[in-house]
């Protein structure tokens, strides 16, 4: 059902039930990483001494957990700061992004301009 100005039912994304039940997802996959990290550092008696694809994905954990995190703090300011019809649109974009990638290409502006800055690939 796609929500009209009036309307305040929820609207459905292209994966995601709803703008909350996107951020739920982004909540609990945070909490699942965090977790994840939380048990390695647990279990770690010398990180110096972790090898080094523990590391790699001990690290791959704790940023997972932040960025889904943050980006469902980011919408949710999005919904209080400019309201529920933008941030829904804004979720729509991020719940299909998230499946398919960004076929709209919303951070070509800077990816060639770091990229740049990067030097070439290795």
């Amino acid at each position: 059902m796609v929500r009209t100005v009036t309307d305040n039912s929820p609207r459905k994304l292209p994966y995601a039930d709803s703008l909350d039940d996107l951020r739920r997802q982004l909540i609990r996959a945070s909490l699942m990483h965090q977790r994840s990290t939380d048990q390695k550092f647990a279990t770690a008696t010398d990180l110096a001494k972790m090898p080094e694809q523990d590391k790699v994905s001990l690290v791959g954990s704790m940023m997972a957990a932040n960025y889904a995190y943050t980006l469902a703090g980011v919408l949710r300011m999005v919904e209080t700061k400019a309201g529920t019809a933008v941030a829904d649109e804004v979720g729509a974009w991020v719940d299909d992004c998230l499946v398919n990638g960004d076929f709209s290409e919303m951070n070509a502006d800077l990816l060639a301009l770091v990229e740049g800055e990067m030097g070439p690939r290795d």
